[in-house]
């Protein structure tokens, strides 16, 4: 039987997308929301405290999120790089 509680839990996230948190938790929120998604718990509405925001700030702070992952991205080592320096690095321990 599902306790109460994660019954709750799961209807809210399905309602809303939203993780209650509670102090004790073993997951963490992205945990949480791992977990609903691999159960097949897919949110069919949005959290109305989205509401609250502007939608221009928003998508102010989502455009600079792109734009420090697309740097980050430029800095590191191509897949076919990445994959050459780890097998030479393993040839010279083997």
């Amino acid at each position: 039987a599902i306790p109460e509680t994660l019954r709750h839990r799961m209807a809210l996230f399905r309602a809303e997308g939203r993780v209650p948190p509670r102090g004790f938790d073993l997951f963490t929120l992205t945990s949480w929301i791992a977990v609903f998604l691999g159960q097949g718990i897919v949110p069919e509405g949005y959290d109305p405290l989205v509401d609250a925001h502007d939608p221009a700030d928003i998508l102010a702070r989502l455009e600079a999120a792109r734009s420090q992952i697309q740097a980050t991205v430029q800095k590191l080592p191509s897949h076919e790089n990445f994959i050459s320096y780890q097998l030479s690095r393993a040839r010279r321990v083997a």
